[in-house]
């Protein structure tokens, strides 16, 4: 692919079908209101054999499912918001995480755990795509597992406090009452 040519998959995304609840299907979304009504959709490109040419066909979609493509690839295959990757943390064993956009980074990252918000960057490193937590509700329930077990290894690290932190603590003890 040149340079100046631009990859119409990034700006793909999927989803849930709304008509059978376990079709994910990949696509462009389009959204639509009118009046009472918001209509939520992919624009599905699809091969007709009989006829021997690519066709477009909307299908209207859950909207609390919608996985963004990253624009990150992992071996010939884009990557989507909530999937759940294998990750290697230096030479430790492999570890489970999910794409997650951080509103605050303003961009993709690896959440960790369900359980709390702390993140690694995607590009330190080496990804395995195992699932997504929004279209899987098994790969959902492997993630919560997981988070769970690390949650109870976990160890919180002290909380340093700054000089005049201290300062302020040590004088505000000598206002508490004693027993």
């Amino acid at each position: 692919m040149k340079t100046s040519e631009v990859d119409p998959d990034l700006y793909k995304c999927k989803a849930i079908s709304l008509a059978d609840d376990e079709t994910v299907l990949h696509g462009y979304y389009s959204y639509h209101s009118s009046g009472s009504h918001n209509d939520h959709s992919i624009l599905v490109d699809e091969y007709d054999d009989e006829i021997g040419r690519v066709y477009a066909n909307m299908y209207e979609i859950n909207p609390y499912t919608i996985c963004r493509n990253t624009g990150i690839k992992i071996k010939n295959d884009y990557l989507y918001e909530f999937d759940l990757v294998l990750y290697r943390n230096g030479l430790s064993k492999s570890e489970l995480g999910y794409v997650d956009f951080d509103d605050f980074q303003k961009s993709y990252v690896l959440r960790t755990s369900l359980n709390y918000t702390s993140y690694k960057e995607l590009r330190l490193f080496d990804l395995e795509k195992v699932g997504n937590i929004v279209l899987s509700h098994d790969d959902y329930k492997r993630m919560q597992k997981y988070s769970d077990e690390r949650e109870v290894n976990h160890t919180p690290q002290p909380k340093v406090e700054c000089r005049s932190t201290q300062r302020l603590n040590k004088l505000a003890k000598q206002f508490i009452p004693r027993n």
